[in-house]
């Protein structure tokens, strides 16, 4: 049919018009953290002493140790391209968008692998394209870069291992190379790495010919990640004399931490440091504490941004074998609106949108929605109150069928001792996936900008069994019609 032809070139066009259009409304947008990425881009422009020295001597927390370099250099070449009067900032978004643009045609690709059905896949792309995706592809931070590079990364082998199609060589080594990027951009992109590296080894797997080829194939894809990953390690060892890729675990391993022992479950009464810092710091258990911590561990005890970060670690860990019933409680609460209202959830999407915009939220929540409505009758605020319910309850239950739905098919197929299909292993991989990542990130720190890395997996899960659902009940009406 015509339109599941242009269906799918429509959509892509419609967003990049609306994103490049909203662009030029509201210009790049800021946070806090975008000003760490454009001073580190001048620092790489205006300044070389930090390519041989980490700066751990003089600071707590260096930029260029805590922060990988990939997106400051964006900025930074951006800045050679447009001038510094704020055109390189248009040109990052706009790479931003182009990244974005091609990781919504890969969840488009996925889902017709997947789900075969040009709707459902068409729907998917749109659940993905409107989540906050929309909101972050505007932003000087590192979120929407990072997340399409992650999605592009694990929906090609995804595709290939349902399409049991070989993959070329420099396909793999152009992937290799997609995610040592991603990791540059952001630190965590090697843990990542941990949950997208076992899709490429079931790819290799279906489509082995021999012994000799998929090695070669091995090798395409790992040499640039070795490269890049390795060489960043190694530049580290020779500019702070420590072999490591970041020293990111400072401040974010802690702020999990700070937060249960603020809701009452004693997190810093053993002995060292971090305990002593703790117990003069936390008041009021906020962010801002966990800095004068990690700041006291240098200032206080001369402690380099390196070791530093492995005690974080090391704080975090054995917080969790001794407290690991809150650290899970604390987990499952990350859980909240924010994370599941991605899915499909757009009137709240376009609330964040808008919100940064124009620096105030365009409506409120359901409960003021309807206080407002009772003192004053304005009808928009009704209409306004049905559409985010509505759509929440979509977001709700759309949630609920992943959480539950391929736990239950894969049950199912166990049971009745059925051989897995090409499509249930890779239902089973997304949903992997979506909860490795959310909920190991849930455990430590959680915000909704992080989720559309995995996002596209949860709701393949999603939709695969809305679908699995839906054929069913279907068969049973034919049985029953056709008593059979």
């Amino acid at each position: 049919m015509t339109w599941r032809r242009h269906a799918p070139l429509a959509l892509l066009m419609v967003l990049v018009i609306a994103k490049v259009l909203g662009l030029f409304a509201y210009g790049p947008l800021l946070q806090p953290d975008s000003g760490d990425y454009i001073s580190y881009a001048n620092l790489i422009l205006t300044d070389s002493s930090w390519i041989h020295d980490g700066g751990m001597a003089t600071q707590a927390v260096p930029q260029t140790v805590f922060r990988t370099f990939g997106y400051p250099l964006l900025i930074a070449v951006s800045t050679l391209l447009g001038g510094d009067d704020g055109g390189a900032l248009y040109l990052v978004v706009l790479v931003q968008i182009a990244a974005s643009i091609w990781a919504t045609a890969m969840v488009y690709r996925l889902s017709l692998a997947l789900l075969r059905h040009p709707a459902l896949a068409l729907l998917a792309a749109a659940g993905h394209a409107l989540s906050v995706t929309f909101t972050y592809d505007q932003h000087i931070l590192t979120d929407s870069l990072f997340n399409a590079l992650c999605v592009i990364g694990f929906s090609v082998p995804i595709i290939g291992f349902l399409r049991q199609s070989p993959p070329r060589l420099q396909v793999l080594f152009g992937l290799g190379a997609l995610l040592g990027a991603a990791c540059l951009v952001r630190g965590i992109g090697i843990y990542v790495l941990v949950l997208i590296l076992p899709s490429y080894g079931a790819w290799l797997w279906v489509t082995r010919e021999d012994w000799l080829r998929t090695g070669f194939r091995l090798v395409a894809l790992a040499l640039p990640l070795i490269v890049i990953i390795g060489g960043v390690m190694a530049w580290n060892n020779y500019r702070t004399g420590y072999v490591f890729f970041t020293t990111g675990a400072q401040y974010v391993m802690l702020q999990s931490l700070v937060i249960i022992e603020g809701r009452g479950t004693p997190m810093f009464d053993g002995e060292g440091p971090i305990d002593d810092l703790a117990r003069e710091h936390l008041k009021t258990h906020t962010y801002n504490e966990v800095g004068k911590i990690t700041h006291g561990l240098f200032t206080e005890y001369g402690i380099d941004a390196y070791h530093s970060a492995k005690m974080h670690t090391r704080r975090y860990l054995d917080a969790l074998a001794r407290h690991p019933r809150a650290m899970l409680y604390h987990g499952i609460r990350q859980y909240e609106g924010s994370l599941i209202y991605q899915f499909f959830g757009f009137m709240d999407s376009a609330q964040i949108y808008f919100k940064f915009a124009y620096q105030e939220r365009p409506w409120p929540g359901t409960k003021d929605l309807w206080r407002r409505f009772k003192a004053d009758g304005n009808p928009s605020d009704i209409v306004l109150l049905v559409a985010l319910s509505a759509f929440r309850s979509i977001a709700w239950a759309t949630f609920a069928l992943l959480l539950i739905g391929p736990p239950w098919l894969a049950g199912l197929a166990l049971l009745a001792r059925r051989p897995w299909t090409p499509e249930l292993n890779a239902m089973a991989y997304c949903w992997g996936l979506y909860f490795a990542y959310s909920f190991g990130l849930s455990m430590i720190h959680m915000v909704d900008r992080f989720l559309p890395a995995v996002l596209a997996a949860g709701l393949m899960g999603s939709l695969f069994t809305a679908q699995c659902l839906y054929d069913a009940l279907l068969r049973r009406r034919i049985q029953r019609a056709t008593g059979s």
